[in-house]
């Protein structure tokens, strides 16, 4: 190639990155800049997050103030106690990045916009500044609240009254129950060691329940063997108790505070912290304002070493915790776990339909009913699964006698098998009573055992699990 055909496409490369050049700068860079300077002039308030070190938020005769140690948000006043991180998180970041809808004008007369005497006033201090926010009533059109801002109290903005958008309203209209830390107990349920329960009308059934590899078990009754899901439960139960309500503002001492007339008391160990200690009280009774008031069952009193206060919680909780060591009792009839499940077979009503896992795809299954040979696709394998919840949710009331044959006449007959295509367990049940206080009998072959053993359940529980078999197969016509 001649040097000047070199030269001629080098003058086109620098043409062509010039022109790319300009495009860059002046229809990108430029036009990105003016919207960011366009969103910037709707902010309120010029605030760096990181650099608030104190709010405090009135409501009338109410003020409540947040003050930041070592970058956690605390409460300091009326009461000292920890905040609710998301509430407070939500609070803080929504004032922060506030932005203006639109500007109203500069008005001698706040009374229309609610601003003479206002709903609230928020007053954020950084290092070298203090934000002041005002917020007043309702636009007419009920989509905006009528604002007004100052920072080291002078105005900020175009214009002394604007509106913002009336979406920040339920976040930064907080009062101190929704601001103050509400669980009585924060830990993960792998750092649960050991659980005391102890009810102070029988001390001497107090409960010890022990963590090990595989569950849970009980030291003092060896015999039982424990439900894991049972007591994962009660877990569960006990780190998500909250507050509903606050019995004053009165600190205790949580290590030495007891209530004048407790109910229970659970002490859990926890790994790498100190035991967590939570008393439970009588239902309390209570004022009944409304309709809707008189239809919530009472609350308990209930305190936490970890929460100071004593606080009102659902009396749900006392539902949930054993009474005695056989309330742990598993008492499931399937054992087995999704993963282990290579086949089903369900019969009913003169038909069969045989389910099974494709192989080397764990998530897959496929159909057919008797006597066909080819296999469908399962479109909605998912279900599979809740079939197999629902049997591990099966518990028996009483274990009668073993017989040696299945009845000859049967509502249901459920099959089990395992990848390798054994037996797991068989079930089969004559009828399923629609009343929940019902009990329904199954009897139960597990593997190769030539026992057929025979259980009353809850005819409840048996009928979820004929249920979630009749919407699996309702879905075949989807396959």
């Amino acid at each position: 190639m001649s040097s000047n055909k070199w030269r001629l496409l080098s003058l086109y490369a620098i043409i062509l990155v010039v022109l790319a050049s300009y495009f860059f700068i002046f229809e990108v860079y430029k036009k990105r800049k003016a919207t960011e300077a366009k969103e910037a002039e709707k902010k309120v308030f010029s605030v760096n997050v990181e650099e608030l070190r104190e709010i405090t938020m009135s409501k009338g005769s109410e003020s409540i103030t947040l003050r930041k140690e070592n970058d956690k948000w605390l409460i300091s006043s009326p009461v000292e106690t920890e905040t609710d991180g998301p509430s407070v998180l939500g609070f803080v970041n929504t004032l922060v990045d506030l932005k203006v809808k639109k500007w109203v004008g500069r008005e001698s007369d706040l009374s229309p916009f609610g601003l003479d005497q206002p709903a609230i006033t928020i007053l954020a201090k950084e290092n070298q500044k203090t934000c002041r926010l005002v917020l007043g009533s309702k636009t007419p059109t009920e989509d905006g609240i009528y604002a007004m801002a100052f920072v080291n109290d002078s105005s900020v903005g175009k214009e002394p009254v604007f509106v913002i958008d009336i979406s920040v309203w339920g976040i930064l209209n907080k009062g101190l129950y929704d601001l103050r830390r509400k669980e009585l107990a924060k830990f993960e349920d792998p750092q649960v060691k050991k659980i005391d329960i102890k009810w102070s009308d029988d001390p001497k059934t107090a409960i010890t329940i022990l963590r090990e590899t595989e569950g849970w078990k009980l030291p003092d009754h060896p015999d039982i063997k424990v439900k894991k899901a049972r007591v994962d439960h009660i877990v569960d139960q006990i780190r998500w108790l909250r507050a509903q309500s606050f019995v004053g503002n009165s600190k205790i001492d949580a290590q030495s505070f007891n209530l004048p007339k407790p109910v229970v008391e659970i002490t859990l160990e926890l790994s790498n912290r100190e035991p967590l200690r939570i008393q439970l009280g009588s239902p309390k009774e209570e004022p009944k304002a409304s309709q809707q008031q008189q239809q919530q069952p009472p609350r308990l009193e209930a305190f936490s070493s970890e929460l100071p206060f004593v606080v009102l919680v659902d009396r749900y909780i006392m539902n949930e915790l054993p009474r005695k060591p056989d309330d742990l009792l598993d008492r499931s009839l399937f054992a087995w776990k999704e993963d282990d499940i290579g086949k089903i077979i369900y019969s009913h009503d003169g038909e069969s339909v045989e389910y099974m896992r494709e192989e080397g795809k764990e998530s897959e299954w496929k159909w057919k009913k008797a006597p066909d040979k080819s296999y469908k696709k399962l479109k909605e394998g998912w279900r599979i699964r809740s079939v197999v919840w629902a049997a591990s949710d099966v518990e028996y009331e009483t274990k009668k006698e073993s017989v040696k044959l299945f009845p000859d006449k049967f509502a249901g007959n459920l099959k089990f098998y395992n990848r390798d295509g054994k037996l797991l367990s068989e079930w089969v049940w004559q009828d399923v009573s629609s009343n929940p206080k019902d009990s329904s009998t199954v009897w139960v072959k597990n593997g190769e055992s030539d026992e057929i053993q025979v259980f009353t359940v809850p005819s409840s529980r048996l009928k979820n699990l004929t249920d979630r078999l009749k919407d699996l197969e309702g879905s075949l016509s989807k396959s």
